[in-house]
């Protein structure tokens, strides 16, 4: 976990404004936040995504993932236990999932296919918090910040609106993501 006393102290305060919603907010929420990401054109353009599977509390993406599970090649991350390292798989039942490390939904063992990241044409990134310049707090792993210094490919962060701050702490690791969508805006944080 990050040591940063900014971040710890910033993650606990969103991570309480986040459980305080109520399972219907949530629900509204998810809807609008999946409609603006449907219309994106990245996300159109996207023949392979790189979902996260979302906790109850992170702005959700069980629906379009099972929505999309038939459309699109959707691929998931996973953390391995041992190791801590994080690894992608190939999706293509919602019925593979079983919870694993931290509690997250993930690929059984017998079901993973990886898949390499090259192959990726989307990332869709949780956070606890974000910013307008897209730079956003994790659980404090850094698995998404290491994917993204390698990860040449568009990213879109998913927030609830109540998890955006007007500035993030950040140390030198810490990667942006391209957009955010809440169901209030899309934030575009890197147009390029």
């Amino acid at each position: 976990m990050s040591l940063n006393p900014q971040k710890s102290a910033l993650r606990k305060k969103i991570k309480a404004t986040r459980q305080a919603l109520t399972p219907e907010e949530r629900t509204q929420k998810n809807t609008v936040i999946q409609a603006q990401l449907e219309k994106l054109p990245e996300f159109q353009a996207a023949k392979t995504v790189l979902f996260y599977v979302s906790t109850d509390e992170e702005a959700g993406t069980h629906e379009i993932i099972k929505k999309y599970l038939d459309k699109k090649h959707i691929v998931v991350p996973t953390i391995q236990k041992e190791t801590k390292e994080f690894q992608i798989f190939d999706l293509t039942d919602w019925n593979e999932l079983e919870p694993g490390v931290f509690g997250i939904l993930e690929i059984h063992h017998k079901d993973r296919v990886t898949h390499p990241l090259n192959n990726i044409d989307l990332i869709i990134v949780p956070g606890v918090a974000f910013d307008k310049s897209g730079y956003r707090l994790g659980y404090g792993g850094g698995y998404y910040d290491s994917l993204l210094t390698i990860y040449p490919k568009p990213s879109i962060g998913l927030s609830y609106e109540c998890q955006l701050v007007d500035e993030v702490p950040c140390d030198p690791h810490d990667q942006p993501v391209d957009k955010i969508i809440t169901e209030q805006q899309i934030i575009i944080s890197n147009p390029n």
